[in-house]
């Protein structure tokens, strides 16, 4: 069983809502503090979060007002992924893992 962070308790439940219409665009997502008492989060844990979920390209921030969910435009949500991609370790690949891990 994989590790998960444990940002991703929230970040989870914002994105199925940003998703699912729940949280419209440009609306305004929970404060830090208020995501860190529900959560029972350190606040560099849902930091994490929301810097997990704007490089999906979900949400913005915007200094000293908080974060937003990003004007996204019809089925151009990137889907989430629930497993890891698989790696053909082919010879190719085997070669290039020897010559990285020497240097």
């Amino acid at each position: 069983m994989m590790r998960a962070y444990k940002y991703e308790i929230f970040t989870e439940v914002i994105e199925k809502q940003i998703r699912s219409g729940v949280l419209q665009e440009k609306g305004k997502l929970p404060s830090v503090r208020e995501i860190k008492e529900k959560y029972n989060l350190s606040i560099s844990s849902v930091q994490s979060g929301f810097e997990y979920l704007m490089i999906k390209g979900l949400i913005t921030s915007r200094p000293r007002s908080g974060y937003f969910v990003c004007a996204i435009q019809e089925g151009n949500i990137p889907e989430v992924r629930t497993e890891l991609p698989v790696v053909i370790r082919d010879e190719a690949f085997m070669k290039n893992m020897m010559l990285t891990s020497k240097g």
